[in-house]
């Protein structure tokens, strides 16, 4: 297979598995029992109040255009704003981007690098002591080295 049709089919599964996954979560959301702006109204509120707040998060459109505005604003990046912490989400993302990098690098890469986890296996252990932590213990901490010594 030529790399051309390679990288046009990955892509297209690429596309095809986040439609499929945008879809699921907006299935998801609507079938889950309580309605979606229940987070953000107030039982305080009057019955217009209600209507005005449905209608700012498109609540009061039918299904199907509910869900093409989902997907417009998905493509367009646009996530809106968190209903948890009150900001948009973007800046939430970017604010947890960091630290979900460092865990990702250190859960993955970090222990085949030297200073990694696998430093705990140094000489007179065998070479392929370097890389048993990663394949057949994945989501073992660093920490746990230590103790293999012990037994």
């Amino acid at each position: 297979m030529h790399l051309g049709k390679f990288v046009l089919v990955r892509a297209t599964q690429i596309i095809i598995t986040f439609f499929i996954i945008l879809s699921l979560l907006f299935i998801l959301f609507r079938v889950a029992p309580g309605d979606p702006a229940s987070l953000v109204i107030d039982p305080q509120m009057t019955p217009e109040d209600v209507e005005e707040t449905r209608a700012i998060f498109g609540l009061d459109k039918p299904l199907y255009q509910q869900y093409l505005i989902y997907v417009k604003n998905f493509i367009q990046g646009e996530f809106g704003s968190s209903f948890y912490y009150g900001k948009p989400v973007l800046e939430v993302i970017a604010e947890k981007l960091p630290n979900t990098i460092l865990l990702l690098r250190e859960s993955r890469g970090g222990r085949l690098s030297p200073g990694g986890a696998d430093r705990c296996w140094i000489p007179p252990l065998p070479l392929w002591g370097w890389f048993l932590t990663p394949y057949f213990f994945p989501g073992s901490p660093s920490s746990w080295c230590g103790f293999l010594p012990i037994g």
